[in-house]
């Protein structure tokens, strides 16, 4: 029986060339929305209705580090909510350093959203370290006040939230993103948003087609 897969995108637009294809049955997409909320109600909708075997959150995503070429393809291994806490003194501290939410509290892991469903796919490819914000902010100070704390690759807007679905619902999953733009630039001129959704439908399609012959999950 083939396992039931779905495929999970903040916009249509992030998943129009998968869309715009004859799908198997057994592959679901679910268009949340944006953000954080949205992604919560609608993922938690989907498994609701859908009931998927395993679940894969694809999208664009702000990248910290300008060495790393635009359009690049990450596995996020981690995730966590950057901006809920506190700036003080111009030092951020979030919810754990607050003590207002245990660092191990169920589905956190010293503070982090950790996936870790065992695949053999994409076993070769970049992972990093992402972190989820509900602001867009070029403001230097706060940027770098989120990557010296975090240390993180890629900056998005959902993917903590579907982790934390994810990991609360025991539903094996990935999230996987290209680099559409640098964190901080709102030139979109200087974006390669096109180019970051085109590798990254052709990912998917190869993780798609593999993913139901994986002997480890």
């Amino acid at each position: 029986m083939n396992k039931k897969i779905g495929i999970v995108a903040a916009t249509q637009m992030e998943l129009a060339p998968v869309l715009n294809k004859d799908l198997p049955a057994n592959i679901k997409t679910c268009v949340t929305g944006i953000g954080t909320v949205a992604t919560t109600y609608n993922l938690l909708l989907f498994i609701q209705n859908e009931k998927p075997d395993f679940l894969i959150q694809a999208g664009i995503a702000g990248c910290f580090n300008k060495k790393v070429s635009l359009s690049s393809f990450f596995v996020i291994e981690k995730d966590c909510f950057a901006d809920l806490g506190v700036m003080e003194n111009n030092e951020w501290i979030d919810m754990f350093d607050l003590e207002l939410i245990g660092k191990d509290s169920k589905p956190y892991e010293d503070s982090w959203l950790i996936n870790k469903t065992q695949t053999s796919i994409f076993k070769n490819e970049n992972r990093a370290t992402g972190i989820t914000v509900n602001e867009i902010t070029t403001a230097a100070s706060k940027n770098n006040s989120w990557l010296n704390k975090y240390e993180a690759t890629l900056e998005s807007l959902e993917g903590a939230a579907f982790h934390y679905v994810c990991l609360m619902q025991g539903i094996p999953f990935l999230q996987v993103r290209t680099v559409s733009n640098y964190v901080g630039e709102r030139d979109k001129r200087n974006w390669e948003t096109e180019k970051a959704i085109l590798h990254l439908n052709k990912k998917l399609h190869d993780l798609v087609s593999n993913l139901q012959n994986d002997d480890m999950l």
